[in-house]
């Protein structure tokens, strides 16, 4: 059938929702057990990602900041590393 990705996939997406949440959860458990993720620092960067998303959104939201930043700049969203 193919690679062992191709058959979680498969296996995966014939669960009803939230089951598949919990093969990726999983996952990311693996990763994290053999050194293949640091859940500490992805967890963090998620939590900046959503604050800086959540500033852009006030800004766009607010006609007195005309869509800046504290510093007279433009709100820049950070591509993920």
């Amino acid at each position: 059938m193919g690679t062992t990705a191709d058959r979680i996939f498969a296996q995966a997406s014939r669960l009803p929702e939230p089951l598949p949440r919990e093969v990726l959860d999983f996952i990311g458990y693996l990763e994290a057990r053999h050194g293949l993720r640091d859940l500490l620092i992805e967890d963090l960067k998620a939590s900046i990602l959503d604050i800086l998303g959540d500033l852009d959104h006030r800004a766009s939201r607010n006609p007195q900041s005309g869509g800046q930043g504290p510093h007279g700049g433009p709100w820049r969203t950070m591509e993920p590393i």
